[in-house]
């Protein structure tokens, strides 16, 4: 899952692709709530993920990937500094 590679290396193709996914399959809060159902045996960090999701220094020397949709690096990044507060206060209350 994107959400876990990110979370643990953050390449900027996982930020492509998970933004992606999020615009095109389903919102990214279902993905991250649907993280313990998915993964039942695994102990999730939603904090770290979260917070991964917004720390963006290790993918900024990594090249742009090759995509398929209209999108750029900085428009990616905007979209996570977006979700990320509202998705924080619904999943950490």
């Amino acid at each position: 899952m994107k959400i876990t590679a990110i979370s643990q290396r953050g390449r900027k193709r996982d930020f492509f692709d998970l933004y992606w996914c999020a615009i095109n399959i389903e919102p990214l809060k279902n993905t991250i709530k649907r993280l313990k159902t998915q993964y039942p045996g695994i102990a999730h960090n939603y904090h770290h993920i979260l917070k991964s999701l917004v720390y963006f220094d290790d993918a900024e020397s990594d090249p742009e990937p090759e995509i398929y949709f209209e999108v750029n690096w900085k428009e990616v990044k905007k979209f996570y500094i977006k979700e990320v507060p509202i998705i924080t206060n619904e999943i950490m209350r």
